[in-house]
């Protein structure tokens, strides 16, 4: 019937409703065909991926070859390998979109039809329920699949089998249950491919836990990818345990996600630099789910607009590696996580996260003196304290309200005449109240500072910075390990001293610079 409808150059495929269908090798669909499954099932003897990892191809490839195939059934010789060497596919990163001489398959849909994988032996796996190839315009509406490594597949990623696809959308997908062996992708993948995508999926049965790979949905080497109204309750602890896995992707779309049971919910990466594209960022919404983490981003350019952890997860927003840079996260994080080597403060600073803005405050010196004015040799409203000769000056500025954390406090001063044989020092600091206990014998810690003493040098500015650990002060900490030393102290209790000793006249305190986030 295929090969009459290819002859004809397409048709309409009527199956009975509700049948049983027996294949023991890989059908090719040709193009402008509609097939109207009327909820038949076509259960596939032994698809692995010696024989063409079975079920439908649509389109022809190197790895899967429709004249292969058709040899090996005339011959009788069938099931067999499918791949052929003859055949030279788009090189990864070069799509079907753009060179339209590889088209193999073109304006195919298919209505309403189960695929089920049946395996001969309990360790047999690896079937394709749908597999396009260098294929476009495609629809599949309201697929269900049985026992399958992927429900759908569309273009690939090998260096050596690398089909592309274009248009290519399946809509409303079920997979009642994976391939309990190995699952790669239990929805299926998008590779090598333009425009294709997902709208509307869901696994019924968890996938084996500890199985290796085990995904819900992923990509590689994809343009304007779309995966959206997926639902699955209960993904699976395996290997690997992504909901959908953004790999090599630019100008996608995610939306509309609720994943359970799995390690991250989202996760973006690359392998290539070219897809981290400031023009077409993914764009990535209303994700809802629990797992580990929520949204993994191991990638840049990508736009987070709203996000949801439910039950027992560990952060909403993981930052996983120092690629993890140029996103924008548009919703405040409730607990966000810090992987790779460089500093928190690193990846807050390298990345727009709502609720974590750069934030500069000018403190002018006479509004946060504590000594009297009489202890100074002059002063004004603007930028201006000089000392008085042996009169030790104390300042202190508390940290406002709405201030997340502090990493930078910078000072201009300057030394006047005969400070460097008086050994005038100025010094900054970060201090936290250690308790609320009405002992007033106990210092604050000192989180970080730094001091300069005069060393014949005028003008200079004084700067005390965290470069440690986190790279920064989160004022809601009550515990903070830096250097290796850990203080114990109250939250939000933080203020910044300076203090200006063995002066001599006119050594002066310009002004301060303190850098947080609000």
């Amino acid at each position: 019937m295929l090969e009459a409808i290819r002859t004809a150059g397409g048709g309409v495929i009527w199956m009975n409703p509700n049948a049983t269908y027996w294949v023991d090798f890989v059908n090719f669909i040709p193009g402008n065909v509609v097939i109207y499954a009327n909820n038949a099932t076509i259960k596939h003897v032994n698809p692995t991926s010696a024989y063409g990892r079975g079920g439908l191809v649509i389109g022809s490839s190197r790895e899967w070859n429709y004249a292969t195939a058709k040899a090996l059934y005339v011959a009788g010789t069938y099931p067999g390998s499918i791949s052929t060497s003859g055949v030279t596919d788009l090189p990864l990163g070069t799509y079907l979109r753009d060179n339209q001489s590889y088209v193999q398959a073109q304006n195919v849909t298919i209505h309403d039809l189960r695929m089920e994988a049946y395996f001969s032996s309990s360790t047999s796996w690896g079937g394709y329920a749908i597999n396009c190839v260098n294929a476009q315009h495609v629809r599949i509406y309201n697929l269900k699949t049985y026992g399958w490594t992927q429900a759908f597949n569309f273009g690939n990623d090998s260096s050596t089998s690398s089909p592309s696809c274009h248009d290519v959308m399946a809509y409303g997908v079920t997979v009642e249950q994976a391939d309990m062996v190995q699952t790669y992708y239990a929805l299926g993948f998008i590779a090598n491919s333009t425009n294709c995508g997902v709208d509307g999926g869901t696994l019924l049965t968890a996938m084996t836990a500890g199985s290796t790979n085990g995904s819900g949905v992923a990509t590689n080497y994809v343009e304007s990818a779309i995966i959206r109204n997926i639902k699955i309750p209960s993904l699976g602890l395996t290997t690997q345990s992504e909901g959908v896995l953004l790999n090599n992707s630019k100008g996608g779309i995610v939306e509309n996600i609720d994943i359970r049971n799995c390690t991250n919910v989202i996760s973006t990466y690359f392998t290539v630099s070219g897809y981290n594209d400031s023009t077409m960022p993914n764009v990535i919404r209303n994700i809802t789910g629990q797992g580990v983490n929520i949204i993994s981003i191991y990638a840049q350019y990508a736009h987070i607009e709203s996000f949801e952890g439910v039950g027992n997860f560990t952060y909403d927003i993981y930052f996983a590696n120092n690629n993890a840079a140029n996103n924008t996260i548009s919703q405040t994080p409730k607990v966000m996580g810090f992987g790779g080597t460089n500093l928190v403060s690193w990846f807050i600073q390298n990345n727009v996260i709502s609720g974590w803005i750069r934030k500069y405050f000018y403190i002018r010196p006479a509004a946060i003196l504590l000594n009297d004015k009489a202890d100074t040799t002059s002063w004004n409203d603007n930028i201006t304290v000089a000392t008085k000769s042996g009169t030790n000056l104390y300042f202190e500025w508390q940290i406002p309200e709405g201030v997340k954390a502090v990493d930078d406090i910078r000072a201009y001063i300057t030394f006047g005449p005969g400070s460097q044989d008086a050994g005038s020092n100025f010094e900054i600091a970060l201090t936290q109240m250690v308790a609320y206990d009405g002992n007033a014998n106990t210092a604050p810690n000192v989180l970080f500072s730094n001091s300069k003493t005069a060393d014949g040098s005028t003008g200079t500015t004084l700067v005390a910075q965290i470069t440690t650990d986190l790279g920064m002060v989160r004022l809601s900490d009550t515990s903070n390990t830096i250097s290796g030393t850990t203080y114990t102290g109250l939250a939000y209790s933080h203020y910044i001293r300076i203090r200006a000793t063995s002066n001599v006249a006119n050594n002066v305190f310009k002004h301060m610079r303190v850098a947080g986030y609000n």
